[in-house]
Order: C-alpha cells, then structure tokens, then sequence
C-alpha cells in the first residue's frame, strides 16, 4: 500500500501532465501572416551582418507560382566536423515563388569545439539560432521542398 503522500504526488503529476497535453480548438489558435517580415528575428542574419544570409537560388524543381513559403536543407564544409555541417533555411515566398525571408535554423553546442566534441560523450547545452558560417558560406548541397 502507498502511503497518502505518495499517492497524491503521483496524482498531481499525472494532472499536470494532463494539463499539459490540453489543445486549443482551432477558431481560437488563428495565426494572422505577417507582411514578410521575420516572424522570428532571432533566427535571420542580421547579427551577423548579411540579414538575407548567403544567397542562394532555391534548388526546388516543384516551385509553383502561388506557393507560400519552402524549406531548404543545407550541408556546409566545417573544418571541425569532418561530415560537414546540416542546418536548415525557410521562409515566405512572394508571388513569383522567389524567396522574401530567409530564416535559418542549425543546431550548434554551446562552448566551442569543446561543445562540438563533448556533445558526442554526454548532452550539452545548444543554440538553435544562425552561426556566421551558415550566413556567409555557401551551402556545399542543398536539397528544397515547399512547404504547403
């Protein structure tokens, strides 16, 4: 038998997660599009002095005019990974299907290549916003889907 303490942790954990699991019924979670400008500032090229980052013509064989946005794969050379790096670009496309935002996401490990090489031994912490490298370099392979 648990005693009572217990069993009321065990009940409100399983509360919270409950809670946490609630979702919003959709009329009430309407996202209003933004007029191109990043929705989130955090991850464009700005801070490193190229805010469109590298440019680079989209490589999707399937744009159509009328999409709304794309998602690109990227792979760069990283001389401290000998695989190279992957991150990824996304943004609105205008009318034509060209590019108006480049936003750009790559996981990279906090404490240089300490980071990098510590990261492959135990879990360390990661920034998700651009590196300079993935704003200036060109990508070596780039693969793109457009995102409905």
């Amino acid at each position: 038998m648990l005693p009572a303490s217990l069993k009321s942790f065990i009940v409100s954990i399983a509360a919270l997660a409950l809670t946490a699991c609630q979702s919003v019924p959709q009329s009430t979670s309407a996202i209003a599009v933004s007029a191109y400008a990043p929705e989130t500032p955090q991850h464009s090229c700005a801070v490193h002095g190229n805010p469109d980052g590298a440019l680079a013509k989209l490589t999707a064989n399937r744009t159509r005019i009328g999409d709304p946005a794309y998602i690109e794969f990227r792979q760069r050379f990283s001389s401290s990974i000998p695989s190279g790096h992957l991150y990824v670009v996304f943004g609105r496309l205008d009318a034509k299907g060209n590019p108006v935002t480049r936003l750009y996401i790559g996981l990279f490990p906090k404490g240089s290549l300490a980071g990098v090489y510590g990261g492959a031994i135990v879990p360390m912490p990661a920034d998700l916003a651009p590196s300079y490298a993935d704003c200036l370099f060109h990508a070596k392979r780039r693969l793109s889907r457009i995102a409905d």
